[in-house]
């Protein structure tokens, strides 16, 4: 009779460590999935980034072939002052004004290209970021499947 409340208290223990081992299993695979959801979470960040990093460089080059076309305007210009010189000096004043004019472009479009290289930057950290996190996930599931083998050849 002793020996029977021993054992039924030994498989007692041993049901309960059983649960507890397959719960702490759960949550470990709870733990990767939401790991591996960061991770996707990240990468499609890193995507999207890399997105918004193009279209900038883009309208940053864009930004630059209008001011290489107003400068060749304001050089047309120019000679044309020349040319007139009767209208010399209000053609003067007014190629003074596009250089200006194209200057500030011409910065805007520098400022757009190395927002647009910065962007760039920033995305390819992302893309890092996200390939460590996919590593980190895939690691986690590996040890998750592992621990819930080990679970099981305990359950068996």
């Amino acid at each position: 009779m002793e020996e029977a409340l021993k054992l039924r208290k030994q498989l007692t223990l041993t049901r309960v460590v059983v649960f507890i081992l397959a719960t702490l299993c759960f949550l470990f695979f709870v733990f990767a999935y939401v790991q591996k959801l960061e991770a996707d979470r990240q990468m499609e960040l890193a995507i999207e980034l890399k997105e918004m990093a193009e279209q900038a460089r883009a309208e940053a080059e864009r930004q630059h072939m209008i001011a290489m076309q107003n400068e060749a305007e304001a050089v047309k210009q120019k000679m044309q002052s020349v040319v007139h010189a009767t209208q010399a000096d209000e053609k003067l004043e007014t190629v003074t004004q596009l250089k200006k004019e194209l200057e500030t472009q011409r910065k805007m479009a520098e400022q757009g290209l190395a927002e647009a290289k910065r962007m760039q930057v920033l995305a390819k950290r992302q893309e890092v970021l996200a390939h460590q996190n996919e590593v980190l996930a895939k690691h986690a599931k590996a040890s998750a499947i592992k621990a819930l083998d080990e679970c099981q050849k305990k359950k068996q």
